[in-house]
């Protein structure tokens, strides 16, 4: 009797070790890596169904834990720690991989920081122009034909002549003497005008803000051009090579290369219709 209980327990514990081993292939096959994560997302695996831990392999019934067989309770922690590691790590491998920027919302971000920058710098130039600006102030200031207009009065000298070759050889006028570092304009000396002033140059033709703004740009970068040729040659006779202000000559000649002048133009009109006002 004793032979046949002892034989009776061999073929028990053989047949859970039988029923483990077979339990734990069958999850891992049953749960590839490839189709773990579609598993995880949808709930629980399809072959798990609901009330299948309350049943164990024999078909017998369990009501709890304490009534559940060592063997199924190991394979049900085992599941249970095998699901939660390889959801850590997806979740860890979702959290390494950022999405990725397209070219186009790379562009339109782009787009946006450059509106933003130019927006700011021409709020930047508004502020500096008073309440009661002048024509000259708000092209200087607002656009490009103002620059033009600006760079050239700094150096008109080396690209026009004026007063014009004419009006310097005109005789001096009676009872007037020249003034000293104006030439064309004499100041009465004798008889009834001592003291006034005499000015025989011509006003339309002299490099000033009215007369150069209303020339077209083309013609201003053209002579913008000249002057900065002629000043480099000048300092650099008197100076030598490596002059001081050579870097900032160079800058200004391939600005104005650059200019479109029509746009310029447009430009210049539009400042001015925005400000309501109209050159002289």
């Amino acid at each position: 009797m004793s032979d046949s209980r002892n034989e009776r327990s061999r073929a028990v514990k053989k047949k859970v070790i039988i029923e483990e081993s077979s339990d734990e292939e069958e999850f891992e096959d049953e749960y590839p890596e490839e189709e773990f994560q579609e598993q995880v997302e949808a709930g629980k695996p399809e072959n798990e169904k609901e009330g299948d831990d309350d049943n164990d392999d024999d078909g017998d019934y369990f009501s709890s834990d304490d009534e559940v067989p060592l063997a199924e309770l190991m394979r049900r922690n085992k599941k249970k720690a095998s699901v939660e590691k390889k959801k850590k790590k997806v979740a860890a491998t979702a959290k390494k991989k950022p999405a990725k920027t397209t070219a186009n919302q790379k562009a339109a971000v782009k787009k946006v920081k450059e509106k933003a920058k130019a927006a700011a710098a021409k709020k930047k130039l508004l502020s500096k122009i008073p309440p009661n600006g002048t024509v000259s102030s708000e092209l200087y200031a607002k656009c490009d034909k103002g620059k033009l207009v600006q760079s050239l009065l700094c150096r008109w000298w080396y690209c026009m002549e004026w007063p014009e070759l004419e009006v310097l050889q005109l005789p001096v006028p009676d009872n007037c003497d020249p003034l000293k570092g104006f030439p064309g304009v004499y100041i009465y000396t004798s008889g009834e005008n001592v003291g006034k002033i005499l000015d025989k140059r011509n006003i339309a033709t002299a490099p000033s803000f009215k007369n150069f703004a209303k020339k077209p740009s083309s013609e201003l970068v053209e002579m913008l051009l000249k002057a900065i040729e002629n000043q480099t040659r000048e300092l650099i006779e008197h100076e030598g090579e490596n002059i001081s202000i050579e870097a900032q000559l160079k800058d200004l000649t391939k600005w104005a290369m650059k200019l479109k002048c029509e746009k310029v133009d447009a430009e210049a009109r539009k400042v001015l219709r925005v400000a309501k006002m109209e050159l002289p």
